[in-house]
């Protein structure tokens, strides 16, 4: 269970080194913070290097409490009552330095979004009748909004909440009479509130085509489907942009798919980035969706490698200047499956520096292995496989896996004259189906899954090698059995293969 000071420490833990000076200068100043022990409590917890990557367990927290207090008659540990006073006072100290790392991220945000600081502000300025001050700063934000070419939801948000706000300023002046924005408040309440809901409409949808059982129902949408045919709103690009990708999600026809390109190739310069990216990745979700169902009337992987290419040449596989481990893996592979292994190399080594750094040569090492395994250089990617550390789980899976594809495609290609059937080899293969029996983050399904496959391949691996009773046919009758398999194509590929030499 966590407790406060657990929260605490998390906070702590996502703060770079100049944001944690800046804290250290926040919680030293009198106006923020009157508490000294507050303060040593920062620099303990720094120093004891606990927020980096030691563990805060209930030792590490009973030294930290007790250097704390270190001036105070520090409670034995017979003295019960004591004890659970100065227990519970330490913990008031670290609920306190949560509530002051909050505040300084508040703060922080503040300073990095004016939007954000003037809408605090322009409550203040009308309830102290600083109409001037006011008009000055609103009429600059509104004039910046309305230049403003590339707008969210959020943009139309704060444009609608500052036109509200100068309209309490017309009304405490007497001068809507003359002049009044109702309309431009009321276009951008529209706006904000149709974008908002077929977000919540898309999300939804997503969600109930991912996790079983789920199912909405959405009133207001009848309302949405009415306002949106309106020339005002229905001509919008963002609007177009989500009716289209809903549509899609809805029909999964490739017409749809179709529709939802030419609608990004006609706004994508007006449109945020993070809409653009989501867009297409709904659109590679259309194409996953054709692989798995077998859909043979389009050429899918090549349609997800061209969205991966756009997405690239448009700078949109980064968030906030990183990459992330799994986009970078799914656009090699789909290279690798159309056989172009020299855009795969060259994204590889592109978006090498946008990996985080921890993880940037295991994450390297992997996708040039898995380019080197599609080339069928399968030493290569062996070694290569084999350099690579801690990622994620989902990673460690797939390394362990394609090492044992490695290992049987090695001995495959030897002369029969040199093969030799290896006992080690064997005794990785079980190893490889233990952990994943025991690996508890996996589903049951997942385990089974990769059981599964572990078990077709030592079968495998005992034929090539004419070892045991057990024979291709009853092999490839217990493959087509399993329900689950981690890989069913690649080892019905290697059946094949073996029935061929036969």
């Amino acid at each position: 269970m966590l407790n406060n000071s657990t929260f605490c420490i998390e906070i702590l833990r996502t703060f770079e080194r100049k944001e944690l000076e800046n804290f250290k200068d926040f919680i030293s100043c009198r106006y923020f913070n009157t508490d000294k022990y507050v303060i040593r409590l920062l620099e303990i917890l720094d120093r004891k290097k606990i927020l980096g990557k030691r563990i805060f367990d209930t030792d590490m927290r009973d030294i930290v409490r007790r250097e704390l207090f270190e001036k105070r008659p520090i409670a034995k540990a017979s003295e019960t009552k004591k004890l659970k006073k100065e227990k519970a006072l330490f913990n008031a100290k670290m609920n306190l330095l949560q509530k002051l790392a909050e505040n300084f991220l508040a703060i922080q945000t503040m300073e990095h979004n004016e939007a954000h600081k003037y809408e605090l502000l322009y409550h203040e300025l009308l309830d102290r009748k600083l109409f001037r001050l006011f008009e000055r700063h609103a009429n600059k934000n509104r004039k910046l909004l309305r230049k403003q070419i590339i707008k969210d939801q959020e943009d139309y948000g704060q444009s609608y909440r500052t036109e509200r706000k100068f309209y309490d300023f017309l009304a405490l002046n007497d001068r809507f009479y003359v002049k009044d924005n109702l309309s431009k408040m009321m276009h951008d309440l529209d706006i904000y509130y149709i974008l908002n809901n077929l977000h919540i409409r898309l999300s939804a949808l997503a969600l109930k085509q991912t996790v079983e059982k789920k199912d909405y129902n959405f009133p207001s949408m009848e309302i949405i489907e009415t306002l949106i045919k309106y020339p005002e709103y229905s001509k919008h690009p963002l609007i177009r942009l989500y009716v289209a990708s809903i549509e899609l999600k809805k029909s999964m026809s490739q017409k749809s798919y179709d529709y939802l390109l030419y609608t990004l190739d006609e706004v994508s310069s007006v449109v945020p980035t993070e809409i653009l990216k989501d867009c297409y990745s709904t659109c590679i979700a259309h194409c996953i969706h054709g692989i798995i169902s077998g859909d043979k009337d389009r050429d899918h992987r090549k349609n997800m490698l061209d969205l991966y290419r756009t997405m690239h040449n448009k700078n949109l596989m980064l968030d906030e200047g990183i990459i992330l481990p799994y986009q970078l893996k799914n656009m090699v592979v789909i290279a690798c499956k159309k056989e172009q292994f020299g855009w795969a190399k060259d994204i590889t080594e592109y978006y090498y520096s946008y990996v985080r750094k921890p993880i940037r040569e295991s994450v390297y090492n992997f996708n040039i292995g898995i380019i080197a395994f599609n080339q069928k250089k399968f030493d290569i990617a062996h070694d290569k496989f084999l350099k690579v550390r801690d990622i994620d789980l989902t990673y460690d899976i797939n390394v362990r896996v394609l090492i044992l594809k490695c290992y049987y495609e090695k001995a495959r290609l030897l002369k029969e004259s040199k093969r030799h059937y290896n006992e080690q080899i064997m005794g990785t293969i079980r190893n490889a189906k233990t952990y994943f029996k025991n690996k508890k983050e996996l589903t049951s399904n997942s385990k089974k899954s990769y059981e599964n496959f572990a078990q077709i391949l030592i079968y495998l691996y005992r034929i090539l090698h004419g070892v045991g009773k057990i024979i291709l046919e009853s092999v490839k009758e217990r493959l087509d059995k399993q329900e689950v398999n981690a890989d069913k194509q690649w080892l019905r590929e290697k059946l094949a293969e073996l029935e061929k030499r036969k």
